[in-house]
């Protein structure tokens, strides 16, 4: 994902995260850290909903990369409707009062939109 106020919102959330400074760059690195994962325990790109698409073609690219570096499957997720990114999900006003350890388990328990990120991703209007 994209964002230190992501990735720290997964962490308090008790979630694994790794940040990045852009959303379109970094796979390379992102291999060279994961690259001892145990492949029992998923990785997942999380990209952001911004309006623009940048968000999901970088998820998209980045998961491609990692699953080449890597040799495995690394899908790709957005976080959940109506939200930007997982860091407004988890601060949104509704779970306010939510312990920060069950907001990350109910992110993780939420339908969410992965898919391979070796195939193409469905069509989508870009904004004018």
């Amino acid at each position: 994902m994209e964002g230190f106020t992501d990735t720290a919102a997964l962490t308090a959330g008790g979630l694994c995260a790794i940040g990045r400074a852009s959303a379109m760059h970094g796979a390379e690195l992102l291999a060279e850290l994961l690259e001892s994962w145990p492949a029992e325990r998923g990785i997942i790109v999380v990209g952001d909903n911004d309006g623009h698409g940048a968000g999901l073609d970088g998820a998209v690219r980045v998961a491609r990369k990692l699953s080449g570096l890597l040799r495995r499957l690394v899908p790709f997720a957005m976080p959940p409707e109506g939200s930007k990114d997982v860091r407004q999900w988890l601060t949104a006003e509704e779970r306010g009062g939510t312990p920060w350890h069950e907001r990350g388990q109910e992110l993780l328990r939420r339908p969410r939109r992965i898919r391979d990120g070796t195939r193409e991703p469905p069509e989508r209007t870009r904004p004018a």
